[in-house]
Order: C-alpha cells, then structure tokens, then sequence
C-alpha cells in the first residue's frame, strides 16, 4: 500500500493555533479520510533531531499517549531553559541520547519506494537533512508546502537567525523537493522568481486555496453570543478588529497611528488586536500596554482560540488587514464568510483573494486610512455599507483546501512518475 506521511513537528512541539499551524492541523485531522478513497494510508510523523518518528495523534493534534505528553512538557521546558543545548542537540543525535522529547517512543519510519513526504510544518527550525537524504535515496517522493517567502523578500522585518535559516531551508529543500505546493498565486510567482539553483529541473510547482470555516462553526453560540470583552458597547461602537501575530510586516504599528488620530476626534471607535506577540514588537507591544485608552477603546488578546475568534467575527462592525505583504490572507477570507467588511492594504496578493467585502487603502498615508475609517464608521452606524450576507463557503473550506491540495500532490506524483 501507498503511504502518504505528513510531517507535523513545529505544530505539535510549540502548540500554537495560528497561521501554518491552523493550516497544518486541518491537513492532519482532513488528509487521511480524503487519501483513504485512493487507498493511501496516511500517517504522520515527527522529526526526533536524527529520524522522522510515526505518531499516533488525538483530534487535537497533540501526542496521543500521557507518557508522549509528559515528555513533550520536558521538551519544551528544557528549550526554554536552555536554548543554545538544544539547538545543539537538533543538528546532533544529543536529543535522543539525552532523552528529550516524546518521539522515542515512537515507531521510527523506514522510507519506501512508494511513500511521499508531505512537508507542511515550519521545517526551517529544525534540520531533517540527512533524514531526507535517506529517505530520497529509497525513491520516496518529497513534497513541500510554501506559505511564503518573505524572508527572503523582506529580511529587514525579521530576526536575523531566522532569514539565516529560512535561506539555509530554501536552499537546501531544492536538493530534495519534488514539488512545492504554494498557498496562493502570488506565492506560486515568487517561487517561480526565486526558485533555489538546486532546485530539480522537473520540480512542480502549484498552488491551492486555504479554508476559512472554523471547527465549531455549528456552536451557534459561537456565532451569535457577544464576545467577552468588558468595555466595549457592541450597540453603541464601531468596533475594528486585527487578527495575526504582532511582527512588523503586519503593520500594527500604521494602524495604531491611524487610530490614535481618530481617538482625538471619536471615543466610539475602538480596535481588538488578536495576535500573540512575535518577533521585533518589543517597542510595539510596550506602547500597547502603556496606551492610555488600553481596555478602553484599544485591546489585545494575545491567546485567542477558535470560539472567541469567531465571536469576534460576528460582532465586529469590520476586519483591517494592513500587512505590507502576506502568502495569503486567511483573515479576509474569515471575515467575509462571517458577513463582514474588510479594509485591506492594497498588496497583490489581498486583490487575489479579495471577495465583494473589501475595500482597499493606501499605505502611503496614515491621515488617509484616519479618514477612510472615519467615514465607514459613520456609515456603518447609518446602515452597513457591505453586503452583510456572508461570502459563499463552498470553496474556502478546510475540507476544499485540502481536497485540492491532495489532487495537486497526486497529481504531482503522477507527473513526476512518468
């Protein structure tokens, strides 16, 4: 039998639910009843620092067995106490030998002519390479998905490190990527532009869409219920919400200028940001908790799972996506499909999967964006100025996304097999 592995690692070690991780867990939790239909088994692995390690999963995507949770709690306490020891034993066998970390209790994986390696997770922190090499000198065919490549395109927005090792990751994955699966068509061009000089002469390149629906979307409570946020009059405000990690590509801070610019005219617009804090915010999350309006007129959320999110969705009057560049911009695509107006950056890639909902601003001026939302505010209070029935689901659900993503995997296998 055909096996299709999917490597989970990043998601389940870190926990997180927000970006690569929300798209890993829908391929996780959809893939192996969609493969079934063909007769592929599914599994999904992790990388221990030395193999990749098949592992049982529960509906949450977390390790299966208390024994693999209890190490997985070690793991990440050992990474927070000592960072530079563990990337050490990343590049080494000193994981395994050390004993941390879940995965050696779990059935290590023996490549096969027949198996593919889909690779949705952030491999770039951590180095599978000769576990690829391995598995490529089996015949395994090796798929990756991109999400972006910005930090090759803006390495000023990022930590240096990790542009180091996201080139390191570009360059090195050409020598094994049979076919890159890129979340959009935007993408898809900038692998197309930037494609690594190791990359195979026959690589395929493709793109599919993401998913916008969220796993309780049948909790009407979820749907309809004010979400708990003290302060704000859901009646009587006009309430903007942001939704993405706290990074300097995603333009918190020229949003927050526009803001505190309509502040000094209207105290009925308040702004929820829904990100956890990342990379290079430290001067941006400090102005935040120093706001004067803070739980006022301005909050954060920075742990926010999918019921609150979606609460948030059906309350807000709008969603602002003001990022200078994204891979896609599944906010657009919540929000929409909830009903509601979305003001975006005008970036390609936001005109590309952009429904009737959005309306689009300038970066160049931040009295602009003051003044746009200003007057949607206004209008929104006379009437909304969106079609509110919600954009239509049928192709940005999870399980559409990853339908496709599995046609364009076959496919690819199809094609690399001739």
């Amino acid at each position: 039998m055909r096996r299709l592995l999917i490597d989970v690692t990043s998601t389940v070690q870190t926990g997180f639910n927000t970006g690569i991780q929300r798209v890993v867990r829908n391929i996780a939790k959809l893939m192996p009843e969609i493969a079934e239909r063909s007769g592929i088994l599914v599994e999904h692995v992790v990388f221990d620092g030395v193999d990749f390690r098949i592992i049982e999963l529960d509906h949450n995507i977390r390790c299966f067995s208390r024994k693999a949770a209890f190490w997985n709690k070690v793991e990440r306490k050992a990474r927070a106490i000592a960072p530079l020891l563990m990337a050490h034993a990343d590049r080494s066998s000193k994981l395994r030998k050390l004993g941390i970390g879940p995965w050696r209790h779990y059935t290590r994986w023996q490549p096969a002519p027949t198996d593919i390696l889909l690779m949705p997770d952030a491999t770039w922190n951590y180095h599978p390479w000769t576990a690829l090499r391995e598995a490529r000198e089996a015949g395994c065919k090796i798929h990756a998905v991109v999400y972006d490549l910005l930090p090759l395109k803006y390495p000023q927005f990022f930590d240096d490190g990790l542009v180091a090792a996201f080139r390191d990751w570009w360059e090195i994955m050409g020598y094994y990527t049979d076919a890159y699966h890129c979340i959009s068509k935007s993408v898809k061009s900038d692998v197309v532009t930037r494609l690594p000089i190791t990359a195979k002469n026959d690589v395929v390149i493709d793109d599919f869409p993401m998913g916008a629906d969220f796993s309780q979307a049948g909790d009407r409570l979820a749907q309809t219920a004010a979400p708990p946020i003290p302060h704000i009059d859901w009646e009587k405000s006009t309430v903007f919400l942001m939704v993405g990690t706290l990074e300097p590509r995603k333009n918190h801070v020229f949003v927050l200028n526009a803001f505190d610019l309509i502040w000094r005219k209207s105290n009925n617009a308040c702004l929820v940001i829904v990100g956890r804090r990342g990379w290079l915010s430290d001067s941006l999350w400090r102005r935040i908790l120093a706001h004067p309006l803070l739980n006022k007129n301005l909050f954060i959320l920075d742990h926010c799972n999918d019921k609150l999110l979606q609460q948030l969705y059906s309350n807000v009057d709008a969603v602002i996506a003001a990022s200078i560049d994204e891979g896609y911009g599944l906010p657009i695509i919540e929000a929409e499909a909830n009903g509601v107006a979305v003001l975006a950056s005008d970036i390609p890639v936001f005109r590309e999967v952009a429904g009737p909902n959005v309306a689009f601003f300038s970066l160049d001026s931040i009295s602009a964006l003051s003044e746009a939302l200003l007057e949607f505010a206004s209008r929104e209070k006379s009437g909304p100025p969106f079609d509110s029935r919600g954009r239509e689901l049928s192709s940005h659900t999870w399980r559409a996304s990853v339908d496709k993503l599995y046609a364009r995997l076959t496919e690819a296998c199809v094609m690399s097999d001739d």
